[in-house]
């Protein structure tokens, strides 16, 4: 599931938890993708910061629809913060991150301030 955070600025702040499926990409097209689309419009570009330490799977098609979006986007994200347990989060997103023209970094689950810091720097 997905659950938006926090919006300040060009900074918007998701939580990716649970089992995502492709059910739950319904709210990705429906609520975040049209405040993404916003902000790009008004800032050029937007930087995202994506709590993934409650994650616990993706399914095949949610990844299919999970690259579509980050192609469609690369060029729109000046920073891309994720947090999580980075051992995993390196294999999980390897592709995700070179998709993507801005600032990738990864921080650890007791680094969220550091993380938001980080994402609303840019």
């Amino acid at each position: 599931m997905f659950k938006i955070l926090k919006e300040e600025g060009k900074v918007i702040s998701v939580r990716a938890y649970g089992d995502i499926t492709i059910k739950d990409y319904d709210f990705v097209y429906k609520q975040l993708i049209p405040k993404f689309d916003k902000l790009i419009t008004e800032y050029g570009r937007v930087n995202f910061l994506v709590d993934m330490q409650d994650l616990n799977s993706m399914s095949p098609e949610a990844w299919v629809e999970e690259f579509k979006i980050s192609f469609k986007y690369r060029n729109d994200c000046g920073r891309l913060a994720f947090i999580g347990r980075k051992a995993w989060m390196d294999e999980l997103l390897g592709i995700i991150i070179h998709i993507i023209t801005g600032k990738t970094r990864f921080f650890e689950p007791d680094e969220t301030d550091k993380a938001w810091d980080w994402v609303s720097a840019g």
